[in-house]
């Protein structure tokens, strides 16, 4: 692994880097979020909604939770 960095990159490629990741996480798209919240607004189910949009019920329950709907009753004004 040394001996490849210092061939492409020189006594640069043997300091110190950092191991976190390049890339932010992944974050659920917005057209998804949007058909969570569209979804429930018409009462579905947090397991309905996860088997329409085809995610995890945990990524749904975050989701709503964000939104401030994970309760039915948070649906009412």
């Amino acid at each position: 692994k040394w001996v490849k960095r210092f061939r492409a990159e020189g006594v640069e490629g043997l300091r110190d880097r950092s191991s976190r990741p390049l890339s932010s996480p992944s974050q659920t798209l917005p057209a998804t979020r949007a058909a969570v919240e569209t979804l429930r607004r018409q009462r579905h189910t947090g397991k309905q909604i996860a088997a329409e949009v085809r995610v995890s019920p945990a990524t749904v329950s975050r989701i709503l939770r964000r939104l401030g709907l994970s309760r039915i009753r948070d649906l009412e004004p």
